[in-house]
């Protein structure tokens, strides 16, 4: 959710392999809560994310939009595809999804279950965070250019 940061197809990877080492079934969302809503949905296989770990960006895709756009819809979405639980991976905009989709539990019984935000944006800018996956990245990658400024 939100721009892509480092460190996204990491924890991508860490909690698909996760969830089938627990014996679930890890269900991924392409581009957001557009991509729930246009049903692009994939499972992932331990393999499929083998090589996750060093890729940047996002291989899932991103997008900026809000459940709140439909949140019916969406909420239609969580119970066709049975979700047990879910995890967000995202800046800002996935925080702020997260307490949309947490203020309307009263309304939608589909939100109900565990809901986890994982922080990754370079801006480092999640409330109630200290740190963020791709800020520490980010901030290296300018660290190492200023220092080869430097030294040229």
């Amino acid at each position: 959710m939100g721009a892509p940061a480092g460190g996204m197809n990491a924890a991508t990877r860490a909690a698909v392999r996760y969830c089938i080492r627990r014996g679930h079934k890890p269900l991924v969302i392409h581009n957001g809560f557009k991509g729930l809503l246009e049903d692009n949905l994939e499972e992932l296989s331990w393999l499929r994310v083998d090589n996750w770990m060093v890729r940047g960006g996002s291989e899932l895709g991103t997008n900026r939009a809000l459940p709140d756009m439909d949140i019916g819809a969406v909420a239609s979405q969580f119970q066709k595809h049975k979700f047990d639980a879910f995890f967000l991976i995202g800046g800002f905009e996935a925080f702020r999804a997260l307490l949309t989709l947490s203020e309307a539990r009263s309304l939608y019984p589909a939100f109900q279950i565990p809901m986890v935000h994982l922080p990754a944006t370079i801006s480092n800018n999640v409330p109630l965070t200290e740190f963020s996956l791709g800020c520490d990245t980010s901030l290296n990658a300018l660290v190492d250019a200023c220092d080869a400024i430097k030294q040229s």
